[in-house]
């Protein structure tokens, strides 16, 4: 995974996160985020270097 990519994920997951800020999220949006959250935390990303 390059620099990249690593960044479009973060934005990625900022953006999901930023779904749910709101001042009435339904349960349903709110067990969502805290399962994607609970996933995306249990993995490990490396950035590689182009040569390899």
């Amino acid at each position: 995974m390059n620099e990249q990519q690593l960044a479009s994920i973060e934005r990625k997951n900022a953006w999901l996160h930023d779904l749910v800020e709101v001042e009435f999220p339904t349960p349903e949006s709110l067990k969502g985020r805290e399962t994607y959250f609970q996933a995306t935390n249990a993995q490990e990303y490396q950035i590689v270097a182009k040569d390899s």
